[in-house]
């Protein structure tokens, strides 16, 4: 349950009643129904703190869902305007009605999570690229029940070199060469 949102006009979080005794841990990405809301920041004991996609210091990487063109979506806290931004090479095939998802690169956010549609596409004069504003599926202010996820990219597989691998645990051609070399 969501039980409080940021005090500061420029930085976007929310405050949850679980914390590390309920099992939330830092990095655990956080959603709506309607969409993606941002990762856990901060953990105590009984309640956690949740830095939104829409703070200036958030990044998520997503694609279109129309042409698959891949973006990196900036928080913007100002109050005016949509609170997403991203920025465009000038031949990126992105237009206003796009709808946007995560698109799993980086391995924060799980791919094909819903993040917005694109209601503005520019380019700023004397500028080489072009920006987009993006207005969130999630409606921050009137949420009440949050998800957290418990994604994780899985482990790489851990390769040992065969010197380094205990006589007990090689497996029976290496042990033989092994005895057969002392």
């Amino acid at each position: 349950r969501v039980v409080g949102a940021g005090s500061s006009p420029l930085s976007r979080t929310l405050t949850i009643d679980l914390g590390s005794t309920d099992g939330v841990a830092r990095g655990q990405v956080v959603v709506g129904d309607q969409g993606l809301i941002g990762v856990v920041q901060r953990v105590g004991w009984t309640s956690a703190e949740i830095l939104l996609v829409t703070d200036p210091s958030m990044t998520v990487r997503g694609k279109s869902l129309r042409s698959g063109e891949r973006a990196r979506l900036e928080g913007h806290a100002i109050s005016s305007g949509p609170p997403l931004q991203l920025s465009l090479s000038r031949q990126a095939d992105l237009r206003p009605g796009d709808r946007l998802v995560t698109s799993g690169d980086g391995g924060v956010f799980p791919a094909g999570g819903s993040v917005g549609e694109v209601v503005r596409v520019w380019q700023p004069e004397g500028s080489q690229e072009r920006r987009a504003e993006v207005v969130p599926f999630a409606r921050f202010g009137k949420l009440e029940f949050v998800l957290l996820l418990s994604f994780q990219k899985p482990p790489e597989p851990l390769v040992t070199p065969e010197p380094l691998i205990p006589r007990e645990l090689r497996t029976s051609s290496t042990a033989t060469a092994a005895v057969g070399m002392r």
